[in-house]
């Protein structure tokens, strides 16, 4: 009787069993999806920041005015 098929509703219950393990992992293979997208957007998000920043610095000449002041860097003596 070791090759018999199972009861009915032992195969019901393993049936749906299975059924509840194939849906639980769908669900975590979906939010792992949704956690990486909302983290690249994120990373992305993290690299233009400097760059929309950028553009809010002073016009080209008075960029170019502070961009030339001439630095103190000599070791005093």
């Amino acid at each position: 009787m070791t090759n018999a098929p199972p009861p009915p509703e032992r195969a019901r219950a393993e049936s749906a069993r299975a059924e509840a393990a194939r849906h639980a992992r769908q669900q975590r293979e979906a939010q792992a999806l949704r956690d990486n997208l909302r983290r690249r957007k994120q990373q992305t998000r993290a690299r233009t920041t400097p760059i929309a920043a950028a553009a809010v610095l002073p016009d080209g000449a008075a960029a170019q005015d502070s961009a030339h002041t001439p630095r103190d860097d000599t070791p005093s003596t």
